[in-house]
Order: C-alpha cells, then sequence, then structure tokens
C-alpha cells in the first residue's frame, strides 16, 4: 500500500512538472507571440505613414499640375479674346511683324526663346 501510494505521488509529481513545463513553454510563446504582434504593428504602422507621405506628395503634385494648367488656360483665353478683339475692330499693327532671319534647319537659342 505504501509503494502504491509513492507509486501515486510519483506519477503525480511527474505529471505536474509537465504541466509545469507545458505551461512555461505556453508563457514563452505567448511573450513571443506578444512581441512579434509589437513588431508587426511598427512595421504596419511605418508603412502605412510611407504610403500617407506618398499620397500627400502626389496629391501636391496634382494641385500644382492643376493650378499651372488653370494658368496656362486662363492666358490662353485671355490670349484667345484679345485676338478676337483686335480682328474684330479691325486691327492693324503698327509695326510690320518681325521676320525670322534664321535658315532651314537652324535652332533658336533656348536662352532667346
Amino acid at each position: 500500500s505504501i509503494t502504491t501510494n509513492q507509486s501515486l505521488h510519483t506519477k503525480k509529481t511527474e505529471e505536474q512538472e509537465k504541466i509545469q513545463k507545458l505551461e512555461n513553454a505556453l508563457s514563452l510563446k505567448d511573450i513571443q507571440l506578444e512581441n512579434e504582434r509589437i513588431s508587426h504593428n511598427k512595421e504596419l504602422r511605418a508603412e502605412k505613414e510611407r504610403f500617407q507621405n506618398s499620397i500627400q506628395d502626389l496629391q501636391l503634385r496634382l494641385y500644382i499640375t492643376e493650378t499651372r494648367l488653370k494658368t496656362y488656360q486662363d492666358a490662353l483665353d485671355q490670349h484667345v479674346e484679345s485676338v478676337a478683339s483686335n480682328l474684330s475692330n479691325n486691327y492693324t499693327p503698327s509695326l510690320p511683324a518681325k521676320r525670322s532671319t534664321l535658315g532651314i534647319g537652324q535652332m533658336i537659342p533656348s536662352s532667346q526663346r
């Protein structure tokens, strides 16, 4: 009977040790998982910030392009109105139109355009 009690006690102790080892392993895995989650969240935040910066850059470029386009459109509209007005008033320039003295194939340097 004493041997049976010792045997049962030894089995309980072994099972408790196994349970303790499994609980320790589970705790380590929980810690590891939490650390990976934190790391992953940091990576996601950094990626989200990069995308937001990229979107802001693109929005700024779009705004600049649209503003430039509107400026050109306004200038073109004013020019068209001016030409139409001059034509309807039988406008004649006071000076003869300047003729180009460049030969065929010659380019106007960009500094003179």
